[in-house]
Formats: structure tokens, sequence, C-alpha cells
């Protein structure tokens, strides 16, 4: 596996990525948690979110980055980091790993080098978020946990009015 900077020309193939990533979890988990009404509200254009949110995440004159891991010359995955609102923090803002890639250390090989990288920026802390307690995000919150990192719950609520 090479993990590597981002460059221009991987923008399409990390946008479907994530795309294809996700989309188990907003067609099955959230729609399970959330009913139709409430999905179609809050997330109803969860595709056209990442097309939009996907680009910004690589942005130096931010110190925000991507790398990309890559395995026999396709994209297996990335990780998007930068800098946090609190001084002396990053943040981890992505981490997408393709389906035939999972369960081999890629996400892990991802978020490692991103901590590596905020840590030699002069970051002392790193903090992440994923869903809480859905199925699909599970493999996800056991592999921060076995980074060292601290689950801290949050609940958020919605409903209808």
């Amino acid at each position: 596996m090479l993990i590597r900077p981002f460059q221009p020309v991987d923008l399409p193939t990390l946008i479907d990525l994530t795309i294809n990533t996700f989309r188990p979890f907003y067609e099955v988990d959230a729609l399970d948690m959330m009913g139709a009404d409430l999905l179609q509200h809050h997330h109803g254009h969860w595709e056209a979110d990442y097309q939009h949110e996907v680009p910004t995440y690589h942005d130096p004159s931010a110190d925000s980055h991507v790398a990309v891991a890559e395995i026999d010359d396709q994209i297996a995955g990335y990780v998007a980091w930068g800098p946090d609102e609190l001084v002396g923090s990053g943040k981890i803002r992505m981490v997408a790993v393709s389906t035939d890639h999972r369960r081999k250390s890629v996400g892990r090989a991802l978020c490692l080098y991103a901590m590596d990288h905020l840590r030699a920026d002069g970051f002392d802390f790193v903090g992440l978020g994923t869903g809480g307690e859905d199925e699909f995000h599970a493999p996800a919150r056991a592999l921060y946990s076995s980074l060292g990192l601290r689950r801290v719950p949050v609940s958020y609520f919605l409903g209808r009015l």
C-alpha cells in the first residue's frame, strides 16, 4: 500500500468513493434511525452535499490536507485532516475506504498518516466524529478506539414539530 498526497486528478474518484462508502448508511441505517421524513429533511441531498464538501477537504492555505491510499495502482481510500477550532487540536474530517479494501488496515494506515502529520505540524490533540450506535459505523468506532482515541458521547435529537 502506498499513501501519498492528494493530486487534483484524484478528486472525481474521491467524490465517488465517498458517496459509495456512505450509501449503505444513508439508504439503510439512517433511514431506519430517522424515518423517511427526517432523513429527507436532514440529509435528503447527501450525495450532492458530498459533491460540494469533498473538494473543500484539500486546502493547504487553510492547513487542510488529503492523503490517498493506493493498492495496485487503484485508490483504496483517503483521509482528510486539518486544524480544529480549539488551539492545539487537529481534526480528521473524513476517512473513507472502498468496499474492496476494507478490513485490510487501510483505514488504520490512513488515520496514522494523518495523525503523524498533525503531530509534525505542532498539534497535541486530535478529534473526529462518526456515527454513534448504528451498525454501519461500528468498524470505525472500533478502529478509533484501537488508535487510543476516547469516545465522547454526544446526543443530537431531531423531530418533526
